[in-house]
């Protein structure tokens, strides 16, 4: 019996609002960014925070403890360096396509995973 070929897609809900800013530094730690950026990024996230307003009024300011901005520059960068150790997990998964000498089991496009495999 032949094996099928299956895709599974995931879409991360809310994907750079869940990523604590802990996890964050620890990627960018892993992937080896410059000492000096780490620093900077760390720096600037304990400034990080959300104006709460209800129906116009302020109430106050709240610290920000995961969560990347989006409409930053810089911010699919984090979010994809964040992935990478996800990545590195996958990449040691049975593949789910063989092209050539090389293998293809997951791809990611910005908060998008899609994870192929075989079913047996």
């Amino acid at each position: 019996m032949q094996k099928k070929a299956q895709e599974f897609g995931y879409g991360y809900k809310k994907a750079y609002d869940m990523v604590p800013l802990s996890w964050v530094i620890e990627s960018l730690k892993m992937t080896q960014v410059a000492e000096k950026i780490i620093n900077f990024l760390q720096k600037s996230m304990v400034n990080w925070k959300t104006q709460m307003t209800s129906c116009g009024e302020k109430l106050g300011l709240v610290d920000n403890r995961r969560g990347i901005f989006q409409g930053d520059s810089l911010s699919p960068l984090i979010f994809a360096v964040c992935m990478v150790p996800l990545t590195k997990i996958l990449q040691n998964a049975k593949p789910g396509y063989i092209l050539g000498d090389g293998k293809i089991n997951h791809l990611f496009f910005m908060d998008d995973l899609r994870i192929n495999g075989v079913v047996v």
